[in-house]
């Protein structure tokens, strides 16, 4: 099923064209659809749904319904719907016309005497003239009365009637002058003592040290501990005394019986007999080329058990290695000699296989040769081989 980024980036791509796109179309031209996909971000690193983009003749055979594939070298855009590849862009619109529904209108379809019309919500062809004119309907019923307008706003206040003039006021006076300041009044008694004791003032700053006074004399020596001091520490060692002569060797005793020889023990594992050959195949920046790329004398008589082909540089793309085999004696390998080939699938980087059984002999020539290759511009193809 389509996620609804799928759906998403579909409806981006086949949705009409917006007013500054418009050109006498109304479906979007490869470009056009591959800005909108690039400003909405589906080709952002980050992006969870990114569209495919390969060559038409690459396009997988199997992928989820609503993936979006870019071919690039056709100049088309396609949408996986239900097991096959539908294409999206660029669709023909001949004069910009198309159905409602999506269904394109052909105007080679369009004969004298006919014209579009709409019918059941997409364009249909219709009569349109040539024939009699049908007679006039009848008239449809009066039609009821409509709703009851807003009430219009309340026009403006009018004026004010004339009254009569009021008599101007007259001049203020001038003002008089300041009177005398008047005696000031005798003080009044003092007041009674207060029986409220005031609030305690804050503590003072602490006075200055005084002189030490004269040390006094000296007390009466205590009675003896009864209890016992602490142990001292354990003096030096002495040194030692000198060494006394060394006695006379005694006499060596006979040679005891040898003793039964032990069991043999089991035979230790067998060294590893597998060996790994690799080569380089190099194409110098562009996709390899077809041919012959690379071989090696082998060193042991055997089998081919197992082959791995990785491109180095985790460039995407497909690769068939074939692999010839002739002895020293028989000159250069050919197409003949061939025993088996490797590949990597398309939009691939690695594969494997295991479970072989190549005969070779020691100095055997075998080479590599390159039987096809689309994108990948550095390989390594790796050889086990396992001896007898």
């Amino acid at each position: 099923m389509a996620t609804a980024e799928d759906k998403m980036l579909s409806n981006l791509i086949t949705g009409p064209l917006v007013l500054g796109e418009l050109n006498a179309r109304v479906r979007p031209t490869f470009a056009e659809a591959l800005a909108r996909i690039k400003k909405a971000g589906f080709f952002a690193p980050e992006c969870p749904t990114k569209p495919l983009r390969v060559g038409f003749s690459l396009m997988p055979t199997d992928a989820l319904d609503g993936t979006i594939c870019i071919c690039d070298d056709t100049q088309e855009i396609y949408r996986f719907d239900v097991d096959t590849w539908v294409k999206i862009v660029p669709i023909s619109e001949p004069y910009g016309v198309r159905a409602i529904q999506g269904v394109p209108v052909e105007l080679d379809e369009l004969t004298e005497g006919r014209a579009l019309g709409i019918s059941g919500g997409i364009f249909t062809l219709v009569e349109a003239g040539g024939g009699a004119t049908g007679p006039t309907g009848a008239t449809g019923p009066t039609g009821g009365d409509g709703a009851t307008g807003d009430t219009g706003p309340t026009g403006p206040t009018g004026l004010d009637g004339s009254a009569s003039a009021t008599g101007a006021t007259g001049p203020t006076g001038p003002t008089g002058p300041q009177g005398a300041t008047g005696e000031q009044g005798a003080t009044g008694a003092t007041g009674a003592d207060s029986t409220v004791t005031g609030p305690t003032g804050e503590t003072g700053p602490q006075g200055a040290a005084g002189t030490d006074g004269p040390t006094g004399p000296t007390g009466p020596t205590g009675a003896d501990s009864t209890v016992a001091g602490p142990t001292g520490d354990t003096g030096p060692t002495g040194q030692q005394g000198v060494t006394g002569p060394q006695g006379e060797t005694g006499a060596q005793g006979a040679t005891g019986p040898q003793g039964a020889t032990g069991a043999t023990g089991p035979t230790g594992a067998s060294g590893s007999s597998k060996r790994k050959a690799t080569a380089i195949i190099n194409g110098g920046g562009s996709a390899i080329a077809t041919g012959p790329a690379g071989g090696f004398e082998c060193p042991i008589t055997g089998h081919i058990t197992a082959a791995r082909i990785e491109s180095i540089d985790a460039t995407k793309g497909a690769i068939a290695i074939a692999v010839w085999i002739e002895p020293y004696s028989g000159g250069v390998p050919v197409n003949d000699d061939e025993v088996d080939i490797f590949s990597i699938a398309a939009s691939g980087t690695q594969s494997a296989e295991t479970g072989l059984t190549i005969d070779v002999t020691e100095g055997d020539w075998i080479t590599f040769n390159v039987d096809s290759c689309t994108d990948l511009k550095l390989v390594a193809i790796s050889l086990t081989l396992e001896e007898t």
